[in-house]
């Protein structure tokens, strides 16, 4: 047996005597113990654990990875980083809380942690009001983004559509709310 086969057998070994210490019977009954395994386990001392530590092989512990299920796990992750990368990156472009609020269902709260931990300053109040040439760049960046007439569906067609007009989130958010009709706004 490896070391490496050895580390995880002990490892399993403990976890199944840290179950018995704190009495989380519960656990130990869905690996498969009965009550008579579980009195068995509650003997064992310290010295029957060193030897026990020293004896163990694949025969009296079996541990599995489901590959597949570690594989979806993953996925999720990356799923979940991807999400939080984009809440990140809208906040440092100055995302206002209820752009947040439309695109990641996130409160006041969470955008107040959030701007902190990113250390941005806080918001005060509505951005001013842009001049005319960076209306026309937003409309221009609007009209090739969005045809016009649609809202951007995710955080990254936000991103985008402020890439192309070279403003702020804060500021494409204020100019579409400005622009649409209060049935068609978020």
């Amino acid at each position: 047996m490896s070391d490496k086969d050895y580390e995880i057998m002990r490892a399993g070994l403990h976890y199944l005597m840290d179950c018995v210490r704190d009495r989380d019977w519960k656990t130990l009954h869905d690996y498969g113990f009965r009550d008579d395994h579980i009195q068995v386990l509650q003997r064992i001392t310290v010295r029957d654990l060193s030897f026990l530590n020293q004896y163990i092989t694949p025969q009296h512990l079996h541990v599995q990875i489901n590959p597949e299920g570690l594989v979806m796990l993953v996925a999720r992750m990356q799923q979940v980083r991807a999400t939080e990368d984009l809440k990140h990156e809208c906040v440092r472009r100055d995302a206002p809380v209820d752009m947040m609020s439309h695109l990641f269902g996130m409160n006041g709260r969470e955008y107040t942690t959030l701007r902190r931990t990113l250390s941005r300053p806080t918001n005060s109040g509505r951005p001013p009001q842009p001049d005319t040439h960076t209306l026309d760049a937003i409309w221009f960046a609007w009209q090739k983004h969005c045809g016009g007439h649609n809202w951007p569906a995710t955080a990254a067609d936000w991103l985008a559509l402020a890439d192309s007009a070279e403003v702020d989130l804060g500021v494409v958010w204020r100019f579409a709310l400005d622009m649409a009709p209060s049935d068609s706004a978020p």
